[in-house]
């Protein structure tokens, strides 16, 4: 037969489909059909016969095809299209159904707190731009608004730059509206190149100055970078800052002051705990009647960022009898030694001096005596262009109090690399003068001071000039470039192997060095060493990196 129907299976088909397939389906073109084609022959009678009658019935058969295709299509397209509109009906429904939605206000609340700056953040930018949070968060939907404008401690950081925030007084009075009653935290500020050449406050500064000065109640904390003109404004309120605790100050201009001239601006301040007096060493005899002892009683942390010694900084100092942690940038003073300055509670005493300029930090060791000392840290900070710096240490026979130290930093703050090898010999003589130090901290860029102070402290049992060999803790929180790591490793082994408990006069004790703290891995490349550091590392000694 040249074309041989085949019946349709309808049970691989889905039933629902059934009254759309044919009885019959066509065969493929046969071999048959093949040859006659390929010649000019006519099919012999028999089937001849078949192809007429295919012929009759086959536009029939072609045309109902057609039909059932048009539907299928059509049905195809309505499939297609409502699946499209299940699919979005579902997203929309999974939208409007997420646990999210039926968040309470406090989780929006407590999200929203991690949108905007903390408390103690440093602010160097205002926070009256409406393009920033929180302002933006009443921005996006009525939900979130409502939150936002209810959540008080949202807009309890108030940041303003005294010029260039000048036409912001309703943002301003908008924020301070908000923040409903909240502890405050306020920033005034501007740079000092900003400063350079301002004589008086503007009508506009003070209207500012004056809508901050309203919530003086309620700050809390307060940074503030200003000419001397604005804290004499201030001193008019000082009677509302009973909640403040901390304050960061800093004298920007005192441009046609009396160089004499005092602030009471922080007198009744009874609950001040932090302070951080900053600004140009002629600034800081302003501050000798801001702080009575009796307004300072609860002030346990103190820095003073600029200093020039005299008697009236000591006055400053004076004024902080309880004070705990002390951190002071020394110059050295022309003024002769007196009697020494006693601090009686601090423990912690932070010393910066500046690179290029020696003899800071000793001229004031000189000039303090503080009998409860625990951790002393000297600091050097880089100047332009950088130099190197020589360290001067204390004389331990006349600073004695100096040897009950048990923490020692050492830090070298600037990016070149101040203190270098020539300052490794006092500087390891210095650490063998202090017999109970339990924690050596240090920072240093240079690799030949840094690799001498860790060469020091390899401990030798047969030696009477060991330093600190009652350190326990090493704090290294750089690593200089180019270093090995070898002579800390060996260092390290040389504290933990050994008697500790070994009282003999022939060999001398020392404390078992048991963590080590370090800026990143130590990367080590000799292989025995490093088999060596693993080992202390596996053998209980703690090793953690910043």
């Amino acid at each position: 037969m040249v074309f041989t129907l085949i019946p349709v299976d309808p049970s691989s088909f889905d039933p629902a489909f059934t009254s759309f397939l044919p009885q019959y389906r066509h065969p493929p073109r046969s071999s048959r059909v093949l040859e006659l084609l390929h010649t000019n022959k006519p099919p012999p009678p028999f089937e001849y016969d078949h192809l007429t009658a295919l012929i009759g019935s086959g536009e029939g058969h072609l045309a109902d095809i057609d039909k059932k295709m048009a539907a299928a299509r059509h049905l195809l397209h309505l499939l297609s299209t409502e699946r499209d509109q299940i699919a979005s009906n579902l997203s929309d429904a999974k939208i409007l159904a997420h646990p999210v939605r039926r968040l309470p206000d406090d989780i929006f609340s407590e999200n929203f707190s991690h949108c905007v700056p903390a408390l103690d953040a440093e602010m160097t930018s205002s926070s009256l731009d409406p393009r920033q949070a929180p302002w933006t968060l009443a921005q996006i939907c009525t939900s979130w608004r409502r939150v936002s404008l209810r959540t008080g401690r949202l807009w309890s950081t108030v940041a303003v730059n005294m010029q260039k925030d000048l036409s912001a007084a309703f943002q301003l009075s908008t924020q301070l509206s908000r923040a409903q009653g909240h502890d405050l935290s306020i920033h005034i500020f501007g740079s000092s190149t900003e400063w350079e050449g301002w004589m008086a406050i503007s009508v506009e500064q003070k209207l500012l100055f004056q809508m901050l000065c309203s919530s003086a109640p309620n700050w809390s904390r307060l940074t503030c970078i200003l000419p001397f003109q604005f804290y004499e404004f201030l001193s008019t309120f000082k009677g509302f800052l009973g909640r403040l605790e901390y304050l960061h100050t800093d004298i920007a201009c005192m441009r046609g002051i009396d160089a004499a001239a005092t602030l009471d601006t922080f007198s009744m301040t009874p609950l001040l705990r932090n302070v951080i007096i900053a600004g140009a060493p002629d600034t800081g005899h302003a501050y000798t009647t801001s702080f009575a002892p009796s307004s300072t009683v609860n002030v346990l942390t103190l820095d003073i960022l600029s200093l020039n010694y005299n008697d009236k900084h000591t006055n400053v100092l004076r004024g902080f009898p309880h004070v705990q942690e002390l951190s002071l940038f020394c110059e050295k003073s022309m003024v002769a030694l007196g009697q020494p300055l006693i601090l009686p509670c601090v423990s912690d005493l932070s010393l910066t001096e500046q690179s290029g300029y020696r003899g800071g930090i000793t001229d004031m060791l000189s000039r303090v005596v503080s009998p409860c000392i625990t951790h002393l840290s000297f600091a050097i900070v880089d100047v332009s262009p950088p130099r190197s710096h020589t360290l001067d240490y204390p004389n331990i026979r006349t600073s004695d109090w100096i040897k009950k130290i048990t923490v020692f930093e050492l830090g070298d703050y600037s990016a070149a690399g101040c203190l270098r090898g020539n300052n490794a010999n006092a500087t390891i003589a210095f650490l063998r003068e202090l017999p109970h130090l339990r924690q050596l901290t240090i920072q240093l860029v240079d690799l030949s001071i840094f690799k001498s102070i860790i060469v020091s402290l390899v401990f030798s049992s047969a030696r009477d000039d060991n330093v600190a060999s009652r350190l326990d803790v090493l704090v290294i929180r750089t690593l200089p470039a180019l270093f090995d790591g070898g002579s800390l490793v060996t260092a390290v082994a040389s504290r933990r192997d050994l008697n500790t408990e070994s009282t003999s006069e022939e060999h001398r004790s020392c404390v078992c060095l048991t963590q080590v703290h370090l800026g990143c891995p130590l990367s080590i490349s000799d292989p025995t060493l490093a088999s060596q550091w693993e080992a202390l590392c596996n053998s209980g000694l703690e090793v953690t990196y910043a």
